[in-house]
């Protein structure tokens, strides 16, 4: 109930959290005369719902030395627009103007291409502490590109990597120029030499360990997974049943991108489990 509704926010109920009526595209719940010290708590985890046709979340702060807003002491973040309830992970480390006393917050839940009225979003909660962020493949699955740095790709071995498209019956990422290609939350397959391909877009420098788990398959399904950072290739393994899980570690700048691209040598669409974890470890 701290938390101050400014703009296009017409409608607060508190039931296990809060629920608004958002009617524009400049809602804001602003959280004043805090005394948040930055360098004890750089991960903001917001857990909340969109209804309205918006792809764009933006937190602002500012802080006792520097007390006004601006686009410089704010971090924007994809969000997902089908209503789904997603924990957004915003690591705030890599703004250095996150520093020093934190005095006020300003989360815009929806941003300026939201065109919808009389929609809702729901809060679950806000949280901010200093407990190293970790990206899931499952946990963080969505059917918007970009949420918490995750997205749905298909590769043919060249040097195009080409978006797939959200198929919300099937609850699947979809590749329509060639049928049968697919990734979901926890599987996902390929065709001859078309790859597809989990990416993971850095949301901060640092160090991180990254975790892939699969299943083991016949011998007549011959797979390969390949690892890429930034187009280059660090490792490319075929699992086997003694070897289910790799990991490896890593550094990554802000922008740098994960590749896990899952390859066939045969003629199948037949998919195989790929579970991917992302922990972030200094």
């Amino acid at each position: 109930s701290a938390w101050t509704a400014e703009k296009h926010i017409d409608c607060i109920i508190y039931d296990n959290g809060l629920k608004m009526r958002i009617n524009g595209n400049e809602a804001r719940l602003s959280l004043n005369l805090l005394k948040l010290d930055a360098q004890a708590a750089k991960y903001v985890r917001i857990r909340y719902s969109n209804h309205t046709n918006s792809e764009i979340g933006h937190l602002f702060f500012a802080t006792y030395s520097e007390i006004g807003l601006s686009v410089t002491k704010s971090k924007t973040f994809t969000i997902d627009h089908n209503g789904e309830t997603v924990e957004y992970v915003l690591d705030m480390s890599e703004n250095s103007d996150w520093n020093g006393i934190i005095k006020n917050i300003r989360f815009d839940p929806v941003g300026f291409d939201n065109s919808m009225k009389d929609s809702i979003c729901v809060i679950e909660s806000i949280r901010i502490d200093n407990e190293m962020p970790k990206y899931d493949s499952v946990k963080h699955y969505s059917s918007s590109q970009g949420v918490n740095g995750w997205f749905y790709y298909v590769f043919d071995g060249g040097t195009t990597y080409r978006e797939m498209n959200f198929d919300a019956a099937q609850e699947k990422w979809i590749y329509p120029n060639c049928p049968g290609l697919f990734i979901d939350a926890k599987t996902q397959n390929a065709f001859e030499y078309m790859a597809t391909v989990r990416r993971w877009v850095c949301q901060a420098t640092g160090t991180y360990t990254i975790d892939i788990s699969t299943d083991f398959k016949s011998n007549y399904l011959r797979y390969a997974i390949i690892i890429k950072q930034n187009q280059k290739v660090i490792t490319a393994y075929q699992p086997s049943e003694a070897q289910k899980t790799y990991k490896i570690t890593t550094n990554l700048e802000y922008g740098e991108n994960i590749n896990i691209e899952v390859n066939y040598t045969e003629t199948t669409t037949d998919s195989i489990s790929l579970i991917v974890h992302i922990e972030k470890v200094s």
